[in-house]
């Protein structure tokens, strides 16, 4: 089954298109679901008739933050898991002063390469995230942080340059 979070918005447009749906109905569906709604119902600008369809194919699920450890600077460290169990890390940082949220993001779940000082790539590797996984984890941390992410870093499990396509969806 396709992940409909990790469509890009020409694909759904293209999905939307076979349905009968007018073009701009794309960017509004691919608009909701990088806000992180948990459900269709909440895409309140489309016909209700859409978002039963759209709730019959494609299930609309978010991780689950498994653990969350905050430090004395603020920074907290996520350990998320999808919907198959696999688990990665995830952390927010925020800038001392308050004006900026930094996200250092997953794309893998472990890592292939295997570092000898890693602890990551001791565990072995499990497989590379999808795009919506990806943005997954920088939503989980604009909400429990209660402020918009200004910059977002793949230096979490895994090499982003070994799940590039994903990593750049």
């Amino acid at each position: 089954m396709t992940d409909i979070k990790s469509m890009t918005q020409e694909e759904l447009g293209s999905f939307l298109k076979s349905l009968g749906q007018p073009a701009f109905r794309a960017k509004q569906v691919f608009t909701w679901l990088h806000r992180g709604v948990t459900s269709f119902d909440e895409m309140t600008n489309l016909p209700g008739s859409l978002r039963a369809t759209l709730a019959e194919r494609f299930p609309l699920t978010m991780p689950t933050v498994v653990d969350r450890q905050i430090s004395k600077d603020g920074t907290r460290k996520y350990l998320v898991e999808f919907d198959d169990g696999i688990r990665v890390e995830t952390v927010g940082i925020p800038s001392r002063n308050g004006d900026r949220l930094t996200v250092c993001f997953s794309t893998q779940a472990g890592c292939p390469i295997a570092c000898a000082f890693c602890a990551t790539g001791q565990e072995g590797f499990a497989r590379n995230l999808t795009p919506g996984e990806i943005v997954d984890q920088v939503l989980i941390v604009q909400e429990d942080m209660g402020k918009r992410v200004t910059n977002a870093v793949g230096m979490g499990q895994g090499e982003p340059f070994l799940n590039y396509d994903n990593t750049m969806a």
